[in-house]
């Protein structure tokens, strides 16, 4: 986020650099989660199944972040 990216592209980013380096990503899974100083939540994964559940006035629900695949 150093580079003015959203929560959600400092995530992919984070996942595309992992991807450049792996060739087989048939058991792989990693997820990123990233908040910024103005309490913006974003989150990326390789693979779908990654939930998160941020805190918000009261409330928890689950989303499932941007995926890859």
């Amino acid at each position: 986020m150093r580079q003015g990216y959203s929560p959600v592209d400092a995530c992919q980013e984070a996942v595309m650099r992992i991807i450049k380096k792996t060739k087989d990503l048939t058991n792989t899974q990693v997820g990123y989660l990233a908040l910024n100083k103005n309490g913006e939540v974003g989150a990326y994964s390789i693979q779908p199944g990654f939930l998160y559940r941020p805190y918000r006035g009261w409330e928890n629900r689950s989303y499932q972040c941007s995926i890859l695949y």
